[in-house]
């Protein structure tokens, strides 16, 4: 039998607009925020910037999570908790 979540969730996709970069490109990969939430609160974000691959996983408070792979630290013009507010 199927969770109570996975019985009454709708089948589809979200698209979003595309929009070019902070610095008018549009020649390269959308920048990700993938917020991973646990009861309605945010638990770990992924960050990918274009085709480059993962820049990192972040905590909740935004602390860079603890892992082998690489994690660069957040430009200061991203506004984090609105990343949060977004997410939850």
């Amino acid at each position: 039998e199927e969770s109570l979540a996975f019985q009454h969730v709708k089948p589809g996709i979200m698209a979003e607009e595309r929009f070019t970069t902070w610095e008018g490109r549009d020649d390269r990969g959308a920048m990700e925020f993938k917020a991973h939430t646990i009861w309605g609160r945010v638990w770990l974000v992924y960050w990918r910037a274009g085709i480059d691959g993962v820049h990192g996983f972040f905590n909740r408070d935004g602390s860079p999570l603890a892992w082998e792979g690489k994690n660069e630290p957040l430009p200061d013009w991203i506004d984090w908790n609105q990343i949060i507010y977004i997410a939850e």
